[in-house]
């Protein structure tokens, strides 16, 4: 969508073989390892334990975020609200992306 918008001719003009752009699922994740240097990575069963102290630390995680809100003066438009949005940002099935060999 976003590409639709800033670079629309991307779709428009066609490669030398008479085809089209197109970001295939291989597109992607050739461009997510070779341009951004990540890997797909699996979540383990201690990364999925919750600290003893999530409460503090999820207390601190507010705080921070009010803290730069009023400091650089956000918004409330450019605020998001994960809970109400119905979008989903991760892909899910227990993977994320991380740097190659970390």
């Amino acid at each position: 969508m976003h590409l639709e918008h800033s670079n629309p001719e991307i779709f428009q003009t066609p490669a030398k073989d008479g085809t089209f752009f197109r970001a295939s699922e291989e597109f992607i994740l050739k461009f997510i390892k070779r341009s951004l240097g990540w890997s797909l990575c699996r979540s383990t069963h201690a990364g999925g334990k919750i600290p003893s102290n999530a409460e503090e630390i999820l207390r601190k995680s507010f705080l921070w975020m009010a803290y730069c809100v009023k400091d650089e003066n956000i918004l409330s438009a450019l605020l998001v609200n994960s809970d109400q949005t119905q979008i989903t940002l991760t892909q899910g099935c227990h993977l994320t992306y991380a740097p190659i060999g970390s």
